[in-house]
């Protein structure tokens, strides 16, 4: 993790080092200065925090305005204990003994929660400050009990800070990565211990950033919908802000943020012609206002590609300044005028593009210059014997993320060893309206599915592929897609690999990070045929989710199937996953977290998961389980590039070994 201070003097990077014994973690904070190491700390030895978080959402690696303090966030220390009946010398007095450094017995077994998937061990955040000359570490002090912090940032004025806080006081926590739907607050926290929530309560908030004229924006979005849904901007004013600060009760905001971009239902025209999804991104750019106009740049999904657009925060004017060739541009920096980004496409490796920022009203002649070329890849890496291909049907996982086109190393593979690949944006995908994503909470195994059964058909009246050799590729929601279509339409599929797959609902619902999401997932609601179907892009969890279903359904389809961390059973996920919220939300109920576990809840979980296909299902089908997977578990481990590697192999020589000539 690395952080540039505001007049580029410095560098800090906090590096991890592990211990090839005991795989015990170290910590270092390093300051660069002219290519020169002024500074390494050892985070760990004073034994003032525990691990240093740097994930996406908590992480946080930032310099104050004059340099002199860096804040980030890290593991709170954990109080020492001891068992009841333990064998010691008598106790002698010492003076100056603090509560704190008497062991509690009783509580070295005491269970304490993480924040779920990918945040393991993560369990009660601390801010730290940094003072970079005198190597000092300070923990903040000021915030509320069971509160936890990240994305973290220092005021323009240098008197405090501004962040995100989760409350950790809840009977279960429910997992945070992909779920931008979590309740959160944002608050301003003072070095004189002042606290204040500055957004309005029982909302989802995220990613703050301040502008050059001090005031506050962010994302935000309401809590009880889909894990990953539209989000709006809206932005606090540096007088409100003061305002809010300068209360002498401890009182939150009350609404005086305004809405800068608001939540897009279907689409909205921008004023160069072209169309606005809305916003998905899971954070703005660390530096996303190139001057100090008050324009805003950064990156979502739009349909099938990522685009980048300008925001004038003051009208809320937008304008899109992606390359106009197809593929996803991604936004990394925005330095004076000057912008940085990434560009690529499903047949070209990313590369780094610059572009000057035009004036206010002619953003859409901004001219993109490339300055660094693609990696090379091969034409091929197997001889290919037709003009006939075998085909391979994707699914993404999720269910609310999206394919877009730009490149993939999975997707090249396949494509590389000869298949062509067909991955699939059902309706529930992010990146067309919010009406899209909240189109499948209640329809879990039935829109989705018909949904690929389609994109299957369609591709098989336009495209040179061999209908007896489709196969069915997908994780976690993904492969419980495959199992409902090798099962329901076993004529049609007959191979299927699939990663960690939800084959049951109602037995996932109680141990999964995200419960609520199935409670919305089934609700007996009738097939419509005239819904606005997203086009399928050339081409894991919930991906696997979709590939079971399919692979059920249509066991004569598919070959063979391929499945990674598939969900296959949303009634046996909600009771150890890390969001069994989410298996209430996709069935249409409300996520209790007290109470009887109603029956009929457990039912429609079943009902929609391609468990109840399994009998179905004729297609050689591997199922590939990782260690490491608390959304879908049994758990996946599979984020190494050993790992990833072995598993797209085996995947290929499954689906060779089954396929018929």
């Amino acid at each position: 993790m690395t952080s540039i201070s505001p007049k580029e003097t410095y560098k800090a990077v906090i590096r991890e080092e592990k211990n090839g014994k005991d795989n015990s973690k170290k910590f270092f904070l390093e300051i660069w200065s002219k290519k020169c190491l002024s500074h390494s700390i050892d985070l760990l030895a004073l034994e003032i925090h525990g691990d240093v978080y740097t994930d996406a959402e908590f992480g946080t690696l930032e310099w104050s305005s004059d340099e002199k303090y860096l804040i980030y966030i890290a593991e709170e220390k954990p109080k020492k204990s001891e068992p009841f009946i333990k064998r010691k010398p008598a106790e002698k007095d010492k003076d100056g003994a603090s509560g704190d450094k008497k062991a509690a017995p009783g509580e070295e077994f005491v269970y304490r929660q993480d924040w779920g998937e990918q945040l393991t061990g993560k369990k009660s955040s601390v801010i730290v400050q940094c003072e970079v000359e005198s190597e000092t570490l300070t923990i903040l002090q000021g915030l509320p009990d069971n509160k936890c912090p990240g994305q973290v940032r220092f005021t323009p004025d240098g008197k405090g800070i501004v962040g995100v806080v989760w409350d950790a006081a809840r009977p279960r926590r429910l997992g945070l990565v992909f779920c931008t739907n979590r309740i959160s607050q944002l608050f301003y926290l003072g070095f004189d211990r002042t606290y204040r929530r500055l957004s309005k309560d029982l909302c989802a908030v995220r990613s703050p950033r301040f502008l050059h004229n001090g005031d506050l924006i962010w994302l935000q979005r309401v809590p009880d919908e889909p894990h990953h849904a539209c989000m709006k901007i809206v932005k606090l004013t540096k007088n409100k802000l003061n305002e809010i600060v300068s209360n002498k009760p401890a009182i939150g905001n009350d609404g005086v943020e305004s809405v800068v971009v608001d939540i897009v239902d279907t689409s909205t025209p921008l004023i160069n012609g072209e169309s606005f999804y809305g916003v998905y991104a899971h954070s703005l750019p660390r530096r996303c206002e190139p001057s100090n106009d008050g324009r805003v740049v950064f990156s979502t999904v739009s349909v099938n590609e990522v685009r980048c657009y300008v925001l004038e925060v003051a009208s809320g004017k937008l304008v899109d300044i992606s390359r106009k060739k197809r593929g996803s541009t991604t936004i990394l920096c925005a330095n004076g005028d000057m912008l940085l980004a990434s560009f690529s496409s499903i047949t070209t490796p990313a590369q780094l593009y610059v572009a000057k920022l035009p004036k206010a009203g002619h953003e859409h002649t901004v001219n993109w210059k490339r300055v660094s070329d693609p990696d090379l890849i091969p034409e091929r890496l197997a001889k290919l014997k037709a003009d006939v291909f075998p085909m391979l049907v994707w699914p993404h996982g999720g269910p609310h993320s999206a394919f877009v086109d730009s490149y993939s190393l999975e997707t090249a593979f396949f494509c590389l060893i000869g298949f062509a690949v067909v991955q699939v944006n059902y309706r529930g995908s992010i990146g067309a309206g919010n009406a899209t994503v909240k189109f499948l909470p209640r329809r879990i195994g039935q829109a989705d599915v018909k949904d690929c059964k389609l994109a299957t058909d369609e591709v098989l009246k336009s495209f040179p592929v061999k209908d007896m050799n489709i196969c069915l590729y997908g994780g976690s929601h993904g492969g419980f897609l495959v199992a409902h279509l090798s099962g329901q339409y076993p004529e049609v599929y007959s191979v299927a690999v699939t990663r960690n797959p939800v084959i049951d609902i109602a037995t996932m619902v109680n141990t999964s990070d995200i419960p609520d999401w199935f409670s919305r997932s089934q609700n007996k609601l009738p097939w419509f045929n005239g819904t606005r179907r997203q086009e399928c892009t050339l081409p894991y969890r919930y991906g696997g989710f979709t590939v079971t279903h399919l692979a059920a359904r249509y066991p004569k389809m598919f070959k063979a199937m391929v499945l990674r961390n598939p969900l296959v059973d949303l009634a046996t996920k909600v009771n150890y996953a890390d969001n069994p919220d989410g298996c209430y939300a996709e069935v249409g109920s409300a996520f209790l977290e007290c109470g009887e576990v109603q029956d009929r809840d457990l039912l429609a979980m079943r009902q929609c998961s391609p468990m109840k296909f399994v009998h179905e299902v004729c297609a050689p089908t591997a199922i590939m389980l990782g260690s490491g997977d608390k959304r879908v578990p049994y758990y996946q481990g599979l984020d190494s590039l050993p790992v990833e590697m072995d598993n797209l192999i085996n995947a290929a020589d499954w689906f060779f070994t089954h396929l018929k000539a």
